[in-house]
């Protein structure tokens, strides 16, 4: 008993630890820029980014057509390629376009907007983050560290 005790507890902290690394990606710095994540909430990017897919992106100085983007669209963030950029009196803009769409976008993309370009992408890990969030993730995150807890105490006492 003390042994199959002793393992579920053990399974249960790496799974704790190996959710609270994936929710710590957007701290790790690389060359002074740091990741940061987006969970992809439309179909316009599949196959590459399918509904769901944690999108990890980090800032750059410039973007090209052909990258992926993540940028600010009333206060949501869009996952889409950069089809064309425009410089105009100065400005700079980008025609963006999903890969699963026909059409360009309805409105260019200012350099203000940008907030980096896609670097990788793990697949259906953003349902997993988004639970993690809710009331009822925490609550269940809670509840299984007290199970933890209440077992580690019973062990003692064996």
């Amino acid at each position: 008993m003390k042994k199959v005790a002793h393992f579920a507890s053990n399974t249960v902290l790496m799974f704790g630890i190996l959710i609270a690394t994936f929710l710590l990606i957007p701290l790790i710095p690389v060359a002074d820029q740091w990741y940061q994540l987006a969970i992809v909430q439309s179909a316009s990017m599949e196959p590459n980014l399918a509904v769901g897919s944690l999108a990890i992106y980090k800032v750059q100085a410039t973007y090209y057509p052909g990258e992926v983007i993540v940028y600010n669209s009333d206060e949501k963030l869009i996952v889409h390629r950069v089809v064309e950029k425009k410089i105009k009196n100065k400005q700079v803009s980008y025609l963006t376009q999903g890969d699963a769409t026909q059409y360009l976008s309805s409105s260019p993309v200012f350099a203000g907007q940008v907030r980096g370009k896609l670097v990788g992408s793990v697949p259906q890990l953003g349902y997993v983050l988004v639970w993690f969030k809710s009331q009822s993730g925490i609550a269940a995150v809670i509840f299984v560290f007290l199970v933890l807890i209440i077992i580690g105490e019973l062990i003692k006492l064996l």
